[in-house]
């Protein structure tokens, strides 16, 4: 096992090379093996003390608002989401070792040698019944958001990483809306202004100009995931829905990243058809 001092990353060893010799999974919280494991791992108490009875009425208002932060994973489903995204992201990643030729191609704007395409993901529900909090559960079961690396396997990597990039589909979203909102959180995340208007400053539809982009985010950050929470907006946008589908179809085939979508049933009569 082997330890950087930065965010405190421990690269274990699971028995699969595969796994073992990639510094982009290495580190990661392996997905359950069974059924039991997903409901463990889902699940979230609420922070309870008995002593908060002693409180006064004014304090515990306020700390009674802790009981709502729970989740119980009770359905099947739940389970089954949380198996399913996790093994996603690690087969995503193991063709983008950047410590294999394969990867270095895929780094430097090669395209990424891909025998089975990762599934775009959809998660659909009625408006309320937890779609959001149980990707919260999903994507905090798999690891933390964001890490620095130093040292792998006695080698310099002073790479960051993120694991997931997550947004709402704006209401009234296109490719160039959806991608801006992509760079400005990427720039929220690293604390930089790296990619921040880059996409504003395009007119028209360059779809090709935002996909080599978004690309270079992917990449250069080493980005395992992409989320999109409140799909069924794409319902208002007509014919322009399909671009958006498109473009993210081409994002998963290009790069083979998985992609995750949440959004109500609507999302799947109208968006997705």
């Amino acid at each position: 096992m082997q330890s950087t001092s930065l965010n405190d990353i421990i690269y274990q060893k699971s028995g699969a090379a595969e796994i073992d010799d990639n510094p982009l999974i290495a580190h990661l919280n392996l997905p359950p093996d069974n059924d039991r494991q997903a409901f463990i791992r889902l699940g979230l108490k609420p922070e309870y003390d008995t002593l908060d009875r002693e409180l006064p009425t004014y304090l515990r208002r306020i700390k009674i608002n802790r009981l709502r932060h729970f989740f119980a994973p009770t359905h099947p489903v739940h389970r089954r989401a949380l198996i399913g995204i996790s093994s996603q992201l690690f087969d995503g990643y193991i063709p983008r070792n950047p410590m294999s030729a394969e990867g270095q191609r895929a780094l430097y704007g090669g395209k990424a040698d891909i025998t089975i395409r990762p599934t775009i993901s959809l998660i659909a529900g009625h408006s309320g019944m937890g779609k959001s909090t149980l990707l919260d559960r999903v994507l905090e079961s798999a690891g933390q958001q964001s890490y620095q690396h130093a040292l792998f396997q006695d080698q310099p990597f002073p790479e960051r990483q993120i694991l997931w990039l997550r947004r709402n589909v704006p209401e009234h979203c296109t490719v160039k809306t959806l991608c801006a909102s992509f760079g400005d959180y990427t720039d929220r995340i690293l604390g930089l202004k790296l990619y921040h208007g880059i996409f504003q400053d395009v007119r028209g539809g360059d779809r090709n100009f935002y996909l080599s982009e978004i690309r270079k985010i992917i990449t250069t950050h080493h980005v395992g995931l992409l989320v999109l929470d409140e799909f069924q907006n794409l319902s208002l946008m007509g014919v322009g829905a399909a671009k958006v589908i498109a473009f993210l179809v081409n994002l998963r085939d290009e790069l083979g990243i998985p992609i995750v979508i949440a959004g109500t049933y609507k999302a799947l009569r109208d968006g997705l058809k």
